[in-house]
């Protein structure tokens, strides 16, 4: 029996992952064994290792070769951060590790018919995708990616609680009774949060200027009237820098912005997008593009085509963020500044 490739497919979430093991010879045919669940945590990444070894040295005995003639990889969706601790666990010893998009496995789910949708049928599924596809193995992040993607995720949540805090102490201040220590407290806790915003803010500066590739990278973006050099930070910390996006359509659905259709028997859904993408990227494009309506001529003139023929205003926001999300990642590639004179000349989609 001669094995062309052996595949581990992970299926992970927040606590706990499931992996299928699978092969495929020359005849094309496909042998997957049953999936294992794991705890997503250093002894449950141990024991996935022990079963990885174990289950290769079986298949190279039995299938009378070597360890370099029968490839192991080591494929897993790209799950919001659930995957990166297993994912660099794996790399780190040597693995072949693939990161594909949600997208990809969800297509490729569709065109081989698979209905049901279970951790276990999922880690098949995409053993399946690993045996069939072209592989490529993934590269972490370098620091530099990482750190901006923590630092505008920090930003992000001091943003939302300095809001918060805000809010209460506006409520609190109006209020007939509020004991004045508590009212000092709230001062105190806006004070603070706005002290390390700023302070945040100046370790993303200091960390754009760090590197040349960077800083122009966030120069391109930020040329788009209604996108600010802290939304150009978030969209490149989130993708690591494009890494994953090949095509424009792949960084929609990385995002979630993808539209969705439900319907059964003679239910007849709405179109929404999917929301199973990364949520940090949809927060970060909604305010640049309500901006972007604002102020910028061409997408004003999208947005007010959309509400003419009949879709809802919210979506036509929606579709707004999808269009400045494509814009990025085409000034990214060609490492061009927004150019409103060509935009105003060739036809919206």
């Amino acid at each position: 029996m001669q094995l062309l490739k052996h595949v581990i497919g992970i299926d992970i979430a927040k606590d706990s992952f499931t992996a299928a093991s699978g092969t495929i010879d020359i005849q094309q045919n496909k042998t997957i064994s049953a999936p294992g669940t794991y705890k997503n945590t250093p002894a449950g990444f141990a024991t996935l290792e022990k079963m990885i070894r174990r289950e290769h040295q079986r298949l190279v005995k039995t299938a009378e070769s070597t360890e370099q003639e029968l490839p192991l990889w080591i494929v897993m969706e790209a799950t919001g951060v659930y995957y990166e601790a297993l994912a660099f666990w794996l790399v780190d010893r040597g693995y072949a590790v693939v990161i594909v998009l949600p997208n990809n496995i969800k297509h490729f789910a569709r065109s081989d018919n698979r209905k049901s949708k279970t951790d276990a049928i999922d880690a098949v599924t995409i053993t399946c995708y690993g045996l069939e596809k072209t592989l490529k193995p993934w590269k972490p992040a370098l620091e530099l990616w990482s750190d901006l993607k923590s630092l505008t995720r920090e930003h992000d949540s001091s943003t939302r609680e300095l809001t918060e805090v805000s809010n209460r102490l506006h409520a609190l201040e109006h209020a007939a009774r509020t004991p004045k220590p508590t009212i000092r407290r709230l001062r105190q806790q806006r004070d603070l949060l706005k002290k390390q915003l700023k302070q945040i803010e100046q370790e993303i500066k200091e960390l754009i200027e760090s590197d040349p590739e960077l800083k122009e990278s966030v120069r391109f973006i930020s040329s788009i009237k209604g996108i600010a050099m802290m939304t150009a930070a978030k969209i490149l910390g989130e993708t690591d820098n494009f890494a994953l996006v090949e095509q424009s359509s792949q960084l929609i659905s990385f995002s979630g912005l993808d539209p969705m259709l439900r319907e059964s028997g003679n239910y007849k859904g709405k179109v929404m997008i999917s929301h199973k993408g990364n949520r940090m990227i949809r927060s970060a494009l909604y305010m640049p593009a309500l901006s972007a309506i604002r102020c910028n001529p061409q997408m004003r003139a999208f947005y007010q085509r959309l509400v003419a023929r009949g879709t809802a205003p919210k979506k036509a926001i929606v579709a707004v963020m999808c269009k400045l999300l494509r814009l990025m990642f085409t000034l990214w590639k060609k490492r061009e500044r927004f150019d409103p004179a060509f935009a105003s000349a060739v036809p919206a989609a």
